[in-house]
């Protein structure tokens, strides 16, 4: 159900949006940059003056400026709806274990090495994903499923859809690329029929003839909770669309998904012919056509009008968590290089903290308590101005049936005796395989806890996003984003090398080869001055002081050679600068800070809150930001189970060795669940379970209809 505010969101942008349109068209029309894909001689008959814009509701309205009817073909924005009638015809489960839905950080024609295909380490996005799910359509014959994907565009755009026959016998006789990727998939038993007859269907496909308009409506119609808003006709099941535009947003535009998403935050498609069409869920669909292709093969006036309009209409899927006015560019560059700049943020100064001591072993905790959290240094409370059974009826559920399914979810997964413990080396402490806690804070300040959440654990590689925050109060978003990227990878968290081939920059702020340049940017006077900056830092977070654990410090400290072997060859690449061993303390010592379950639930309801703390009302960090870590912790948060997370769960979140998991669901509430055994990529086994469960029954999914 649609909530008042979200109508009157709703009518404010449909007011705007004819004048804004127009504004945008005569704004980038005069772009003279980019150039027309060529690989296919009919894609290189496009008019690099071609441009149109089309937005078309939920409720049918449709708005355009441009070159809205000009026909092309449809090219890689098929993907993702063929993917949808493969959900529909086999389930979620059968198609996920076929096919994955991690990010890859790589181009849609990348051939994927033996490992990542027997791990699944693609999508149905990238080349190989697509071709594998264009085999699962059903039917008996090549004719009949090619009758049901024509019958399936039908529903989505409402009009009957013609192939470009040139361009689908150029690419069958040509396209020797995906022939050979197809045979690869073939190989590994990931192809259900004929290659010939599987490839004929997907060349199809993306030889389909649509225009703008059309686009549009498609993406409209996955806004609209897959029901078509132009002829009322559902196009996709329900509960499929949130599975549909999960993957657009961590993987529809490959290797240029992470800075779509931070910068722009819509889920997407983009397309050789030169359109890209975005969704707002409950709002709106956008398609933008214009064949000059900018970096990373994306339409450059497409780009440029998609970030101009998540900013000014402020669209990005976490602008509700922040208040800030919007932007719209007022002159461009020729060659369509415009940007803005951010507020700095500098930290006051900080005082020097206490001696750090050592993490008790074991804290046993009633369970199911409720707002009786004894803190170490009480801060004073503050008036909420939100009441805390609203907040929770947001999720349809009372405060005490709340509490009732979080000691019914840890008694369910208490039994779990799967996975491995993390340790720096043996006997440094001892780790109960049986401490689970799980504790949820409000933007409110009320507590809800179960199990051991008085636990104390490091925070491992959850101060990750802490950190970032600090670099970019610092040096700003764009000084920070030019030394770290924020593509998600779909390697582990300790990737060694992981860096672009040609900028050198780290992929994302979350693995440690990204995350140890950024504690090289934390400023300070020298070594014990950002310490005590960070520890500062997370003091504003958690409401109360914190320290290291020296013995794990210590123990890190001698076994880090692999983050040695990282550091120097950021440094060979000029992506760090000063003393190594400065830099790697530092990170370390992030890394062994004591918490507990309560302490990271608060934390994360401080992303929540906008950046305020709910407990004491200080600002941990300015609300600029806010978007910017809770992008980074969605598609970048648990490192090569980022993708399925979004898929499954999806809400923003990070993890830790030492067996936490902090969880954002903006506005609402900081989710903190502490469990020590770990899966393979290094996550919490019963912290997915319970975050995995929470989203089902709560509807937390950001992309839940």
């Amino acid at each position: 159900m649609i909530n008042t505010n979200e109508l009157q969101t709703r009518a404010k942008i449909t007011e705007q949006l004819p004048d804004i349109l127009q504004e945008l068209h005569r704004l980038y029309q005069p772009l003279k940059a980019g150039w027309v894909a060529d690989y296919i001689p009919e894609l290189a008959q496009a008019n690099p003056d071609w441009f149109g814009i089309t937005v078309v509701t939920v409720d049918g309205q449709v708005y355009t400026v441009g070159d809205t009817s000009i026909p092309f073909t449809i090219q890689s924005i098929s993907k993702p709806f063929v993917y949808g009638l493969a959900l529909e015809d086999h389930g979620l489960d059968y198609v996920l274990e076929r096919i994955g839905v991690e990010p890859t950080g790589e181009a849609f024609n990348e051939i994927i090495e033996h490992e990542e295909i027997q791990e699944r380490k693609y999508n149905p996005m990238v080349n190989a994903g697509a071709i594998a799910t264009t085999s699962l359509i059903k039917g008996l014959d090549l004719f009949e499923r090619q009758t049901r994907l024509l019958r399936m565009f039908h529903r989505y755009i409402g009009r009957e859809v013609q192939v470009d026959q040139a361009l689908f016998q150029s690419k069958k006789k040509t396209d020797n690329l995906n022939r050979a990727i197809a045979y690869i998939m073939q190989n590994f038993g990931l192809l259900e029929g004929k290659i010939d007859d599987i490839l004929d269907l997907y060349f199809q496909q993306c030889a389909l003839m649509v225009n703008c308009q059309d686009l549009a409506v498609m993406a409209g119609t996955l806004a609209n909770a897959g029901i078509n808003p132009i002829t009322g006709e559902r196009a996709l099941k329900a509960d499929y669309v949130k599975n549909l535009i999960s993957i657009m947003y961590t993987c529809g535009l490959y290797d240029f998904s992470g800075q779509w998403t931070y910068k722009v935050g819509l889920p997407a498609k983009s397309g050789l012919s030169g359109a890209i069409i975005g969704v707002v869920p409950n709002q709106m669909g956008i398609a933008v056509f214009s064949p000059p292709l900018g970096e990373h093969s994306k339409s450059l006036r497409g780009v440029k009008v998609f970030e101009a309009l998540s900013q000014h209409l402020r669209l990005h899927v976490f602008d509700k968590v922040v208040d800030t006015p919007g932007y719209l560019p007022e002159t461009i560059n020729q060659d369509g290089n415009n940007s803005t700049e951010c507020l700095d943020i500098n930290d006051e100064q900080l005082a020097i903290s206490q001696k750090t001591p050592s993490y008790p072993q074991s804290r046993a905790v009633d369970e199911g308590t409720t707002n009786t959290l004894p803190m170490r240094e009480r801060p004073p409370k503050v008036t909420p101005k939100l009441n805390s059974a609203a907040m929770i009826a947001q999720l349809h559920v009372s405060p005490t049936s709340f509490i009732t399914d979080l000691r019914e979810l840890h008694r369910q997964y208490l039994p779990l005796r799967q996975g491995k413990i993390y340790v720096s080396e043996p006997d440094l402490v001892e780790i109960n395989p049986d401490w689970f806690g799980i504790c949820i804070v409000t933007v409110d300040g009320q507590v809800y806890t179960v199990g051991d959440w008085e636990q104390p654990f490091l925070i491992q590689s959850i101060s990750k996003v802490f950190a970032y925050g600090m670099a970019l109060s610092d040096w700003g978003r764009d000084y920070v984003v030019s030394r770290v990227d924020v593509e998600p990878t779909g390697d582990a968290y300790n990737s060694l090398i992981k860096v672009e081939e040609n900028s050198k920059r780290p992929y994302n702020p979350m693995v440690n080869t990204g995350a140890i340049a950024i504690t090289n940017l934390i400023e300070g006077k020298g070594p014990a001055h950002r310490l005590n900056r960070l520890l500062e830092m997370y003091r504003r977070y958690v409401g109360h002081r914190v320290f290291v654990d020296t013995p794990s410090l210590v123990s890190e400290q001698t076994a880090g050679d692999r983050n040695w072997a990282i550091a120097y060859l950021l440094r060979n690449f000029g992506m760090i600068s000063g003393e190594i061993k400065q830099t790697l303390d530092l990170y370390l010592q992030q890394c062994s800070v004591i918490i507990n379950c309560h302490d990271l639930a608060v934390m994360g309801a401080t992303l929540a809150n906008n950046g305020v703390n709910p407990m004491t009302g200080e600002q941990a960090i300015h609300s600029d930001y806010i978007k910017d870590l809770l992008s980074v912790m969605f598609t970048c948060g648990m490192y090569d189970f980022a993708g399925e997370w979004v898929y499954k769960v999806g809400f923003p979140a990070k993890s830790g060795v030492g067996g936490g998991i902090i969880g954002v669901v903006p506005g609402v509430m900081g989710i903190a669940v502490f469990s020590p055994p770990l899966d393979k990529r290094g996550n919490s086994i019963r912290g997915i379970k319970v975050c995995e469960e929470l989203s089902r029954r709560f509807g937390l999914h950001i992309f839940q209809s």
